[in-house]
């Protein structure tokens, strides 16, 4: 069974857009083509008049005035003409509103196969979670981790596995697996994947990313830290889809949210594009810096939520 994020995809009407496109962009020509004629022609005139008569400084004044008036004019046009926002349909599968170059995708791309790297992802999770084991260390759960993922088929990894114990779910990926820590009873972890995932049908390699947070055992300190990235994460994604809010302002709600529980936002983790391998191809744009909505199924919201003191921390991560 195909297991897709529990929200409908925003439908968006479909148009034939290359008239649009070749309309634009002839616009944009002979306006530019016009303003260059226009301005040479005002020079030269003013010119010619400034060497037969010495109250022609003013009338010069003028010209280069309007001139540059002129241009001003044509290049807010050209911008408004290069800016048009247009309902693009991808050739396979894909209705979307692409007024954004940080949202492309390779002309093959399937958008299904995105849920089908999703769902093999974390079937991949749930066979890693359920094979660690009291007494292991970080380093040991990645072996372990990297092992499972090539029985299942992987072997490329857009990011490599990130298993954390204990203290350490209050690091980010920047810093290095810790040895020293162990899996323990009553403590935190947290496993993070980027299996990439092939498609033969496409040619095209799919990236998979999902990551969450446990307790082995009880543990209510760090429970609650996890229950309320979970909580969080559902409920900007409500507000993504109610509001249409944008990349930044997700991340300010959930930033206001944490702090008012009296939790810390680790703002290293701020979600990324992800699509066919790699997405680096298209784009190294943070979700938290987008300053637009982004498209259904496009992008990972990411949050790590960290214990006031950095005793632990929790991290949830899902396609949003």
């Amino acid at each position: 069974m195909l297991l897709m994020p529990d929200h409908a995809p925003v439908q968006r009407q479909s148009v034939d857009v290359e008239p649009y496109i070749l309309a634009k962009d002839v616009i944009t020509t002979v306006f530019q083509f016009t303003a260059a004629i226009v301005l040479s022609r005002s020079l030269c005139k003013c010119k010619l008049t400034k060497k037969h008569n010495l109250k022609s400084n003013s009338l010069f004044s003028k010209k280069l005035g309007l001139c540059a008036a002129l241009k001003m004019v044509v290049d807010a046009v050209a911008a408004v003409a290069g800016n048009i926002t247009m309902n693009i349909p991808h050739k396979i599968h894909i209705n979307r509103c692409q007024t954004h170059t940080s949202e492309a995708v390779d002309d093959k791309f399937v958008i299904q196969k995105i849920f089908q790297a999703r769902n093999k992802t974390i079937q991949l999770f749930n066979e890693i979670k359920s094979n660690l084991h009291e007494g292991m260390n970080e380093l040991e759960a990645r072996k372990l981790a990297l092992k499972i993922s090539k029985d299942f088929g992987v072997t490329k990894h857009w990011h490599q596995p990130y298993i954390r114990f204990g203290s350490g779910t209050a690091l980010s990926f920047h810093d290095p697996l810790q040895a020293g820590n162990i899996f323990l009873v009553n403590q935190p972890y947290y496993i993070d994947l980027g299996p990439v995932w092939e498609d033969a049908n496409t040619g095209l390699e799919y990236e998979g990313d999902y990551g969450d947070t446990f307790v082995l055992g009880e543990n209510a300190d760090a429970e609650k830290c996890i229950q309320l990235a979970h909580r969080l994460f559902s409920e900007a994604k409500d507000r993504w889809i109610k509001e249409q809010l944008s990349g930044k302002q997700l991340y300010q709600f959930i930033k206001n949210e944490v702090e008012l529980n009296n939790f810390k936002l680790m703002e290293d983790f701020d979600g990324h594009r992800i699509s066919d391998f790699p997405h680096h191809k298209y784009t190294q744009d943070r979700l938290t810096q987008i300053p637009f909505t982004p498209t259904p199924s496009f992008w990972i919201l990411e949050l790590q939520i960290n214990d006031s003191q950095n005793r632990f921390g929790a991290f949830f991560e899902d396609i949003l």
